[in-house]
């Protein structure tokens, strides 16, 4: 962040990403480890303000992890967020329930299964799409048992 905008940062999730690669690059760091740190920095912010997220964000999110291929990545992305909270001076002990949170609504969108949609005669690009509309559907309902509430009436959930 350019000295004039402290102590502010915003835009840093993606100002940060060249800096990153570059440090990567120079460094010889692996592709994992370097694919995980482009990822907290870009998703941090969303990451931290997770219960405020509209579901579709949320599954966003998550295809943007590679969630399905990757589970073991969210986690990663958890805990770095969770550092990157006790990091600062006086949070070092807080808590950050935005990772339970966080969990529970992926383990909801991991149970929808290609098979199911298959099996009801799906095929092709009507997959992916029962697929989003599947998996946007079991994180609203873990929303709503984790406490939160589907979105408001009058917001647009795309």
């Amino acid at each position: 962040t350019k000295p004039e905008l402290w102590p502010s940062h915003h835009g840093h999730e993606h100002s940060g990403l060249p800096l990153i690669s570059q440090l990567c690059d120079r460094l010889r760091v692996p592709n994992d480890c370097r694919d995980l740190a482009l990822l907290v920095c870009e998703y941090h912010q969303l990451v931290h303000r997770a219960r405020e997220l509209k579901s579709s964000t949320v599954l966003k999110l998550f295809e943007a992890i590679d969630l399905w291929r990757k589970p073991a990545r969210l986690e990663a992305i958890l805990l770095s967020c969770t550092a990157d909270l006790r990091g600062r001076t006086g949070f070092e002990q807080a808590e950050y329930p935005q990772a339970d949170y966080l969990l529970a609504l992926a383990n909801a969108a991991r149970q929808v299964n290609a098979k199911d949609l298959v099996a009801q005669g799906l095929t092709g690009e009507a997959i992916k799409q029962g697929l989003q509309r599947s998996r946007l559907a079991a994180i609203k309902a873990a929303k709503y048992l984790a406490g939160k509430p589907a979105e408001e009436n009058n917001q647009a959930d795309t």
